[in-house]
């Protein structure tokens, strides 16, 4: 219900925003509850604290959350429990208490505000006057905080009534205060007068956005906006927006964001955003949590965080992706060619759904049977530069539009002895017109050229055995992606013959289904389908796959971006990556390149894009890419709207150190008995905080290692000495943190390791040898040298092999995950241990839903390759100390010691999240388009009586929980975690 006024410094960073120009349902929507790990569903408030956490005031204390996990802050200085976050400047946040008092939070502790006989009872608002002033709304009137002294103001204002909101707005940047007696302005004289204009007299207002020319007004009789003209006079404006058939609704929390879209709380609707574009409602059905809106908050990355009253905690934000398709949309089917007119329209080919005419976000025109397509299942498309529309059919042949006709078929002719009327066979794939004016035709029956003389194609001789899905006329030259490899051959004269010969003889071309033909000053890349990417240098063929850091070996598309970067489209997404780090991938000057792939999470309704057809993907004359998918199409902003600027905060939370928690303030002291270290930390990024990279270094002499998106750092036996531990954090883009985490370290060195071991060993040594004869000890100690070095060879070579064999033996051999060997053990040796340190113990068990079926459509080969990609995307969100397990089949097992069970549902949600996020196809799966988990948890504070194979039967009834209520979803035990399981 308050408006936060956050001063512009706590905004670092470009700031990107909601886009006004998408409709709401394509912005990308989240919701965190009480099964996300969140402690409290109804939020009073949210804003970002100086370090860059996001700040959550709760009916059950203040929250802070990293983007992956939450933390209730325990601060006896807090006024209690039932908490409201009021407003914000550059150094921290008030927040205050339904019982009692205020406090100034500055990220770290609370400070009290003098709060004399409880004068000033539940603060609700606060507006900024300068460093040292503020404004406080409370339930009985307005206060001044000047420094720590408060006083009541008057001035005008009803005695003792409750103030809602303030707001600061008009040139002069007035002040107003709004509550249950309606809206009072600011007068030059300092004193308030209440705005008694038409229905605003008397109106309960619990929420107000100040603006340069005027304030928008939310309250029990709707949304009103006071307008102040140049001579400063004030109009009142009622809107007219109906957002729903009911009579009234009541505004209780507005908020204006940085693109300028305002956003409204209806009570009992949702949420609701006005621009210059009209009005939208985000409702329940649209997946809003509750339609109770306490709150709003935008942060610098641009998210919008929406608060509701028992509903948990929501976002916005504008993906790297727009999605233009879906239930109910006319482009909710599968697109694959796409083509771009002279006035920006997409033509767009539908795997049998014509031709579609698409402008400014919507279908408006489409084209079937009833316009001259005899055949409406569209492989390709080709925008002529007379203006003329082809269109390749699956099995109806070629058509052309000729100005604003409707569609007429082209005649297709063999040059090899078959009919024109052979065309029901011919499946088009491919249509190009070279810089000369030629125009070729590629089909599953070889290489076609126009010849407008009699208006048809004729096939090339010697073109009839290749299956061509791409055609480009460069450098005089033809360049063919078949299913049988890559072709190059010189442009024929008339109809042949073809003398096409392979770009290289390397067997893993000739034998690939090649997709795509992309040249470049480098050399020649081709995207294939299932045999990666390849690069062909001149002289030697390269392949990278998911070994050198692809997301996949579909690649279906390839297209270049300004930042010398290939976009490239394939069966998991859009995959953005730096053409220079592949082309050091292959000189082998680094093993991986850093690939960021676009899927859900980014804004795609489904992450599977479309290809085997020519064009599939462009970019526009406005540097925008688009690409077709199984549900219609996406689109890609310029770089400006995708990179993610803001360096991230990075944070160290908590330190162990043999288990025990030690400060993080000062030096940690490593003793020489206790030489394990963990350290937990996190950086700072909301949007896609999975994808966050860390790495840290011992020592500025030491190099970084990196440790991919873990949050969490085990080191056995850190080396002794004196140095800093440094952590650093980039976003999914690539962008660092400009200052580290520090951790000064003193880790005592053991005895045996000291200058002193030594010196006492050669004194021992010297003193030994006074009764010996020096010659005789010399060959008597070579001897027992030459012994223990034959010893120490055999018992090293001994201990590889039994690590080798119990390596075998512990693990699975398909994914590389543990096995229930590895499973029994562990689970012992995890419930010993924290039952001696008293630490928590969390199980988890995951099971693929529907993976019989996934087999079934799919093929067993696949399905072990959906295993082993699963698994890397489990493994890559443990800690070290985790134990992931292959438990049979499709069923694992996760251990993760140490966590309680609200943290360990938390991760579970995050590990259910990252496999839906592979995007990996499962069209035979009742509960969604993609593979998902469904897990089971359970959780325990072990006793001294081991009954670890009771919490594995707890979470195995968890899972069978979550399977009933659906699948796709993590399901806790019933158990408390301060039982064992029974």
């Amino acid at each position: 219900m308050s408006v936060l006024l956050l001063i512009t410094s706590l905004m670092a960073g470009p700031v990107t925003a909601l886009d006004p120009k998408r409709d709401v349902d394509q912005y990308i929507h989240e919701v965190w509850t009480s099964q996300d790990g969140l402690p409290q569903n109804s939020i009073n408030g949210l804003t970002l604290g100086p370090r860059g956490y996001l700040w959550l005031a709760t009916y059950d204390g203040l929250i802070r959350f990293d983007g992956e996990r939450f933390h209730r802050l325990e601060d006896e200085r807090l006024p209690g429990r039932r908490l409201r976050i009021i407003g914000a400047h550059s150094h921290g946040f008030w927040v205050s208490g339904e019982l009692r008092g205020l406090v100034f939070f500055d990220g770290e502790k609370a400070h009290p505000i003098a709060n004399h006989d409880n004068e000033m009872r539940w603060p609700l608002s606060a507006a900024i006057g300068d460093e040292n002033r503020a404004w406080i709304a409370a339930n009985n009137g307005l206060f001044r905080l000047q420094g720590e002294s408060l006083e009541a103001v008057e001035n005008g204002l009803p005695e003792g009534s409750a103030m809602m909101s303030l707001a600061r707005f008009g040139p002069r940047q007035r002040l107003a205060v709004a509550g249950l007696d309606g809206v009072f302005l600011e007068q030059s004289d300092g004193r308030f007068q209440p705005l008694s204009v038409g229905e605003a007299a008397g109106m309960h207002v619990y929420s107000l956005v100040g603006e340069k020319d005027g304030l928008w007004i939310g309250g029990d009789r709707g949304l009103f906006h006071l307008r102040l003209n140049e001579a400063g006079d004030q109009r009142l404006e009622s809107t007219e927006w109906h957002w729903s058939d009911r009579d009234g609704y009541s505004i209780r929390a507005l908020h204006r964001d940085t693109q300028g879209n305002l956003w409204a709380g209806i009570q009992g609707l949702g949420v609701g955003r006005v621009n210059a574009g009209g009005h939208q409602l985000f409702t329940r059905d649209d997946g809003l949590s509750h339609h109770s809106i306490s709150a709003f908050f935008q942060d610098p990355e641009g998210s919008l965080w929406i608060g509701t009253d028992g509903g948990g905690l929501n976002r916005l934000r504008d993906g790297s992706v727009i999605a233009h398709g879906g239930d109910g949309s006319p482009l909710d089917h599968s697109i694959l060619p796409m083509v771009a007119d002279s006035r920006g329209d997409l033509w767009l080919g539908g795997v049998c759904s014509g031709v579609h005419r698409f402008r400014d976000g919507e279908v408006i025109e489409r084209f079937n049977e009833n316009h001259g397509l005899a055949n409406s299942c569209i492989y390709s498309l080709l925008l002529d530069d007379q203006n003329r529309l082809w269109a390749g059919s699956y099995g109806g042949g070629v058509f052309r539009r000729d100005g604003e006709q409707d569609f007429r078929q082209i005649a297709l002719a063999a040059a090899a002895g078959s009919s024109e009327d052979q065309a029901d066979d011919i499946v088009v794939t491919a249509l190009h017109q070279g810089p000369d004016g030629s125009i070729w035709l590629g089909s599953n029956q070889g290489l076609f050229r126009y010849h407008a003389d009699n208006d048809q194609f004729r096939r090339l001789e010697g073109s009839e055995t290749h299956f061509i899905v791409q055609i480009r006329l460069e450098d005089d030259r033809l360049w063919l992606a078949t299913n049988e490899g890559a072709y190059q051959a010189p442009v024929p004269d008339g109809d042949g013959p073809l003398q096409a010969s392979p770009i290289s003889d390397d067997p893993r071309l000739r034998g690939a289904r090649v997709r795509e033909i992309h040249r470049d000053d480098a050399g020649i890349w081709m995207g294939t389908y299932g045999a990666g990417l390849q690069f062909f240098d001149g002289e030697a063929l390269h392949v990278l796959d998911q070994r050198h850091g692809l997301k996949e070996s579909v690649i279906s598309r390839i297209l270049r971006d300004d930042r010398e970067g290939l976009i490239m489209s394939g069966n998991r997404g859009i995959s953005r990556v730096s053409r220079s780090e592949l082309l050091e991938v292959i000189r082998g000057e680094r093993s991986r390149a850093d690939v960021q792939l676009l899927g859900t999470r980014d804004g795609m309704r489904v992450a599977e894009t479309n290809g085997g057809g020519q064009p599939a993907g462009l970019r526009d004359a406005q540097g925008r890419y688009w690409f077709p998918t199984v549900d219609g199409i996406v689109q890609l902003g310029g770089e400006e709207d995708t990179l993610k600027l803001r360096p991230p905060p990075v944070h160290i939370e908590s330190v162990r150190v043999g288990g025990e928690p030690v400060p993080v303030d000062d030096t940690v002291t490593i003793p020489a008995d206790r030489r394990e270290l963990e350290v937990r930390y996190t950086g700072l990024s909301f949007i896609a905080p999975e994808r966050m990279r860390f790495r840290y270094r011992l020592g500025e002499t030491s190099p970084w290692v990196d440790v991919g998106n873990r949050r969490s750092l085990l080191l056995a036996h850190p080396p002794a000495g004196e140095y800093t531990l440094e952590i650093l954090a980039a976003n999914e883009d690539g962008i660092w943190s400009e200052q580290t985490a520090r951790l000064a370290l003193q880790v005592k060195a053991p005895f045996r390791e000291t200058i002193w071991f030594p010196l006492l060993l050669v004194t021992a040594a010297m003193i030994g040898l006074g009764g010996l004869s020096a010659l005789g000890l010399y060959r008597a100690r070579s001897r027992r040298r030459q012994l223990e070095r034959l010893v120490e060879e055999r018992t090293a070579a001994l201990e590889q092999a039994n690590a080798q064999l119990s390596t075998q033996a512990s693990r699975d051999g398909l994914t590389g995950a543990g096995n229930r060997r590895q499973l029994r053990d562990r689970l012992k040796s995890n419930w010993r241990d924290c039952a001696e340190r008293g630490q928590p113990l969390s199980l988890l068990i995951l099971d693929i839903d529907h993976f019989k079926e996934y087999n079934d459509a799919h093929g067993h080969l696949t399905g072990d390759h959906c295993l082993c990609q699963i698994v890397d995307a489990l493994q890559g969100l443990l800690r070290p100390q985790d134990t992931l397990v292959r438990f049979g089949g499709e069923e694992f097992v996760i251990l993760l010691p140490g966590v309680d069970g609200t943290e360990a549902t938390t991760i579970a949600e995050r590990l259910r999240r990252r496999v839906s996020d592979l995007g990996i196809a499962h069209r035979a799966s009742p509960v969604a388009r993609c593979v998902t988990l469904s897990i089971g948890r359970a959780s325990v504070h072990p006793g001294a009586d081991e009954r670890s194979n009771e919490l594995l039967r707890k979470a195995d009834q968890a899972l069978y929980q979550a399977k009933e209520k659906g699948r796709n979803r993590v399901w806790p035990s019933a158990v408390r975690d301060d039982q064992t399981p029974t």
